[in-house]
């Protein structure tokens, strides 16, 4: 979880650096564009048994994207919704991403599970 941690935080730093030249829409899309390689390289990683640091290294880049995306979502939404729904529309979007955390770490265990049982 640490790799994911740091990466996440590393990831909304940028994010906020790159708030002031890009628009969220812009860092939602690079954050997607980086997690959708991290992940198939970890995936792959995995598949060969990869060493440890490498994983870790995947962790923190699939953390840094979404880091960028999850902030900048939340910074987008607000941006876009009239003042009297802000606070509806940030809880939803804290909602779903504790939702997208449970489903994650249960597909993350399914995953693990497999794995351990092959």
């Amino acid at each position: 979880m640490l790799p994911l941690s740091v990466g996440w935080t590393l990831g909304a730093i940028v994010a906020s650096r790159l708030a002031d030249r890009h628009s969220e829409s812009w860092i939602v899309t690079l954050g997607f564009l980086v997690n959708l390689p991290s992940l198939t390289v970890w995936w792959v990683l995995v598949d060969r048994n990869a060493p440890l640091a490498a994983l870790f290294a995947a962790f923190l880049m699939i953390g840094a994207g979404v880091g960028m995306s999850s902030n900048a979502a939340l910074t987008l939404l607000r941006v876009v919704t009239e003042s009297a729904k802000i606070g509806r529309v940030s809880a939803a979007h804290l909602f779903m991403r504790n939702q997208g955390f449970t489903f994650g770490a249960a597909i993350g265990g399914a995953v693990m599970l497999f794995v351990i049982g092959n």
